[in-house]
């Protein structure tokens, strides 16, 4: 049992819900679902277990507690995929975190389609899907499940840092933009080769900005303040000239 990656799911998990998402956990075992009921039963205000196999009663009463939860409360449902297979739908659902794997594209539009449904407010839907990127059969299944999430309308977004040949120790930055924006130019220095000092600075050099400074505050390198100074010295170039600023 990979203790770390459970951890960095549940981690996930309550960022969405704390976002004012309402996720749906997919997982195949029952001791997931009790793990991470556990581990969110504390950062998240309601959690609701659904579970292949209940009966209908309990389905009944599952879906009454789902109802009572006010809309301005933190929740997150926790289910086997059989039980989502068995007709569950719950039009509040906007985010699915996909924990066990799969690679049928049936399977993948049936999951997704849970998200689908039209409810009051909702813009975007999300999937989080997990994979071992430095195991080649699991990276294969990734990328068949990839062209099923595209088949379906969805734009992927890998984290810079999964792709195999990126220092474990430099993190990124997680902003969905900016891994949209920098994945190719990641992709590119590992395939060139790239060790920690070089992967520091093109993070350091790729993070965006803030908007509340000006001048030569905004420089990234000594040589680029002394030219933004030596620019703003010229009667024909002062003030034409801003630093790392974005134009678009």
């Amino acid at each position: 049992e990979d203790d770390t990656r459970n951890r960095v799911i549940g981690e996930e998990i309550a960022q969405a819900v704390s976002a004012g998402r309402s996720p749906l956990v997919l997982t195949e075992r029952n001791e997931h679902l009790d793990r991470f009921e556990s581990a969110l039963s504390a950062s998240v205000p309601h959690v609701v277990v659904l579970r292949g196999g209940m009966g209908r009663k309990q389905r009944r009463a599952a879906a009454e507690r789902l109802a009572a939860i006010p809309l301005d409360e933190g929740r997150v449902i926790l289910a086997t995929g059989k039980y989502i297979g068995e007709g569950f739908d719950d039009a509040r659902l906007d985010t699915l975190f996909l924990t066990l794997p799969v690679s049928w594209r049936g399977t993948i539009a049936q999951y997704a389609d849970r998200l689908h449904r039209l409810y009051d407010g909702k813009r975007e839907v999300q999937v989080y899907d997990y994979a071992d990127l430095n195991v080649p059969m699991l990276a294969r299944r990734f990328g068949r499940r990839c062209r099923s999430y595209e088949a379906i309308g969805y734009t992927i977004v890998v984290p810079a840092s999964a792709i195999p040949g990126w220092p474990a120790d430099v993190a990124l930055p997680a902003d969905p933009v900016w891994t949209r924006d920098y994945a190719a130019s990641v992709r590119r220095l590992v395939r060139d080769g790239v060790d920690a000092p070089l992967a520091t600075l093109f993070v350091t050099a790729a993070r965006p900005m803030p908007q509340d400074i000006d001048g030569t505050n905004r420089a990234r390198s000594a040589s680029e303040a002394f030219l933004y100074r030596r620019l703003q010295t010229l009667p024909e170039t002062r003030g034409r000239f801003q630093v790392n600023v974005d134009l678009s």
